[in-house]
């Protein structure tokens, strides 16, 4: 199983993802620009999402969007699976598009963060292999605890699970309890008034 990740509305995120085998199939000519902006638009209008910027290269993708509602999920599966349908089809292709690795979604918390994603996707110059360092930073540790005990409870029968804020899968298809806003705040509060222990 994958890790999950945190779904929260309102985020700024960065989509990275790359054709299979990291091959040219995303090499720009007519059909190609025309394919990449009709199914950004269309994914992003769907999902109501709104893209701040995007970078597409012969063999992979960066994205920014502004996330209102927590869609990036149903974003990025319309944008890709679209995509990926209309360059099979012009480059006559009947196998995967895309690189079976997770796509890259790195959550951009502060301002600064979107323009030196930005700054980054137009000229392509950090170095190789920081996505997935960031990525692997970027997780939240605490989440990934938290939304294990929940499954694990939710396996075993209880019924009085509730999955952490930001659970996106088991809240859209498995219809289970999840934390509010409300409930993380309090949390920190009564975190943050705990005594210390000497």
């Amino acid at each position: 199983m994958t890790l999950p990740r945190q779904v929260v509305p309102g985020r700024d995120y960065m989509i990275t993802r790359r054709c299979s085998e990291r091959r040219f199939f995303l090499r720009p000519d007519d059909d190609t620009n025309n394919a990449f902006i009709y199914c950004l638009a269309l994914a992003a209008t769907r999902a109501k999402v709104q893209v701040t910027f995007s970078a597409a290269m012969s063999n992979h993708h960066h994205t920014g969007i502004h996330d209102p509602d927590g869609n990036f999920p149903v974003f990025t599966e319309q944008f890709h699976g679209l995509l990926a349908r209309c360059q099979n089809a012009h480059l006559g292709r009947f196998e995967n598009f895309w690189s079976s690795e997770p796509t890259s979604v790195v959550h951009l918390a502060e301002p600064n963060d979107i323009l030196d994603k930005m700054t980054y996707a137009f000229p392509q110059v950090a170095a190789k292999n920081k996505w997935a360092r960031i990525e692997a930073l970027n997780r939240n540790r605490s989440f990934v605890e938290r939304y294990r005990d929940a499954f694990l409870g939710h396996i075993a029968g209880l019924a009085s699970i509730v999955f952490p804020f930001g659970t996106y899968w088991m809240r859209r298809f498995g219809k289970v309890a999840c934390e509010t806003t409300e409930m993380v705040s309090e949390a920190i509060c009564d975190q943050a008034l705990a005594p210390t222990p000497s």
